[in-house]
């Protein structure tokens, strides 16, 4: 990363410009909005500022219907700057774009219930959650620092132990916090009890010892052929719109190097996905730097097949159903090597909004005036 951007003097003078324009410009409008995501877009309009040649984006009319759009929807919001970055970056011209702030400020706070939230993202709580999904088979959970088997039940640790000279690989992720990829696991039964054994012997606090070990599950190989060393899962973002739950986004997360994770922020890459199934021309990195094939196998994304694509989309489309307090959700599911489906995980704040609509256009599409008319009266300060 360019040096000027990590210079603290230089971000001191980046936020007291932003603050001040904010305040003189009115570019919030009448909402409560934090600052720093416009610092964000700077950063990350400075970073890809070479890649915005390729696209011919009439600019001055985008500007002006993005800011009509924005202010007549969203309390005299007028900031166009994420309308356009998304535009230049994959060429959708589109003046419907959810602004970051916005989204992660207002919206999804909104629309999902923030007490709940803790308590729903628990992975060692899906299985009573969502007791009819298929979830990579679970060897234990530890929960407050005591060991735990698949159904709750008390674990002797000389059981877990004994699961540790299996000839398997596991994954050990946290059951409450693992965004990002961060503190996953995915190694050969001996290893993962070795971080096991590290986890229950630290004088770390009991309640802060939660976590889930699970096994590895083969995958599709349309799906691992991408990245096999890690797991690769399709995100599908879901919505509930009038009492009927739509879909709104998909994008396909594959990991890159040696990494097990294919969380972007963790140094994946996502690719868009159509409707039919199949992926999009470019995938992104974090940074939004595009490929057209994947960096360490070669393989060209562009036209290749999501197996089972349309009955994962149903399948989360089924399971939205029944969580009532949230009304938007990120789902990561995949198919194995069986052909069977599996949920990984279901998201429910911080939902990749940046990287959805770079891959695939406006988070809310076809379904943008109906969503509109859900977070009217919602988002008033």
């Amino acid at each position: 990363m360019n040096p000027i951007l990590q210079n603290p003097i230089v971000n001191f003078f980046v936020d007291l410009i932003i603050r001040l324009r904010i305040f003189m410009f009115k570019t919030n409008g009448r909402l409560p909005l934090d600052y720093h995501w416009k610092r964000r877009i700077i950063k990350l309009s400075y970073l890809n500022r070479d890649a915005w040649r390729k696209n011919g984006v009439d600019i001055p009319e985008l500007k002006k219907k993005s800011i009509a759009f924005l202010s007549s929807n969203f309390n005299g919001y007028k900031d166009p700057s994420w309308t356009l970055f998304y535009s230049r970056l994959n060429g959708i011209a589109d003046h419907r774009y959810i602004p970051e702030d916005l989204y992660y400020d207002l919206i999804e706070k909104k629309l999902n219930h923030q007490d709940l939230i803790k308590a729903y993202k628990d992975k060692n709580m899906y299985d009573k959650l969502l007791p009819e999904v298929n979830f990579p088979n679970t060897v234990a959970r530890i929960m407050k620092g005591r060991i735990y088997n698949r159904n709750y039940h008390p674990m002797p640790r000389h059981e877990l132990e004994q699961a540790g000279r299996d000839n398997r690989k596991l994954v050990l992720k946290p059951a409450i916090d693992s965004g990002g990829g961060k503190n996953v696991v995915i190694d050969d039964a001996g290893v993962v009890l070795d971080h096991i054994r590290d986890i229950l012997d630290s004088a770390e606090h009991p309640n802060q010892k939660n976590y889930i070990v699970q096994e590895h599950i083969c995958q599709h190989p349309d799906i691992s052929k991408f990245h096999p060393e890690s797991i690769n899962t399709l995100r599908i973002m879901t919505m509930r719109i009038d009492n009927e739950i739509v879909h709104l986004s998909s994008a396909l997360r594959m990991g890159r190097h040696a990494c097990c994770s294919d969380n972007v922020t963790a140094g994946g890459i996502g690719c868009g996905v159509d409707q039919e199934g199949r992926l999009k021309k470019y995938a992104y990195d974090k940074l939004f730097k595009s490929f057209e094939r994947h960096p360490d196998t070669g393989l060209r994304f562009e036209g290749e097949k999501i197996p089972r694509y349309r009955d994962l989309v149903n399948m989360t489309i089924n399971l939205h159903k029944n969580m009532i307090y949230f009304d938007i959700i990120s789902w990561d599911v995949t198919a194995g090597l069986d052909n069977e489906l599996y949920v990984i995980e279901m998201n429910l704040y911080y939902q990749a909004l940046n990287h959805l609509q770079v891959a695939n256009g406006p988070i809310f599409g076809r379904n943008t005036e109906r969503a509109l008319e859900i977070l009217k009266g919602k988002i008033l300060p």
